[in-house]
């Protein structure tokens, strides 16, 4: 379930969209362009739309000119500084920001709540907070590697995992392509991808 609070924007075609995500279902057919709302809904497989199972309009007179206190929650899609990052579509300045937990460091793919002020399309950002339940997951899986294309992509026993800072033992990252037998990754989860901070190649017999 994803829940926000932003601006929802009218496309030409007629479709709403929520900080990078297209709205759909009856509830969603009813928002209006502008309107500050919170909207909770499911998210898609590919993380392109959200099927809308509440609305609740919090302005009449939403943020026409597109800034005013917002709260959003979604998925970092890119980060370009130690302060600075995309969230959907919106770009947030995280410079002043609050971030819990403290020693949070932003990855792509992580899911946060972001509180702050919108003006002119820049998210300055006051508090940054980590989805628990999405992000600060445990896992550990142990299996053959699987669909390889990069350090960073992927497949441990049906997990996509993202290696690109894992510390490696009985082996190394440029193992990883041609390696056979299994591994056990630890990590933590970011969205759909395990975020691997330990990667032990399972040497045989051991």
């Amino acid at each position: 379930m994803l829940s926000a609070v932003t601006v929802v924007i009218m496309l030409a075609n007629g479709q709403r969209t929520l900080h990078g995500l297209v709205l759909t279902g009856r509830l969603a057919d009813a928002l209006t362009q502008g309107s500050l709302v919170r909207v909770q809904g499911v998210l898609s497989p590919d993380a392109r739309s959200l099927a809308v199972s509440s609305a609740r309009v919090l302005s009449a007179a939403a943020l026409m000119q597109g800034s005013g206190s917002v709260e959003i929650e979604g998925y970092v899609t890119a980060v370009t500084s130690s302060s600075r990052f995309t969230l959907g579509t919106i770009e947030v300045d995280a410079r002043n920001a609050v971030y819990a937990p403290s020693n949070l460091s932003l990855t792509v793919g992580a899911q946060v709540e972001v509180y702050g002020v919108l003006a002119a399309g820049l998210l300055n950002a006051t508090k940054v907070e980590v989805e628990s339940e999405h992000m600060l997951g445990q896992a550990e899986i142990k299996g053959r590697i699987t669909d390889y294309v990069s350090q960073s992509n992927f497949v441990v026993y049906g997990q996509r995992c993202d290696a690109s800072a894992a510390s490696f033992s009985h082996g190394m990252a440029s193992d990883l392509a041609d390696w056979k037998g299994l591994v056990k990754v630890t990590g933590t989860q970011a969205g759909d991808v395990l975020k691997v901070s330990t990667l032990e190649f399972e040497l045989e017999g051991s």
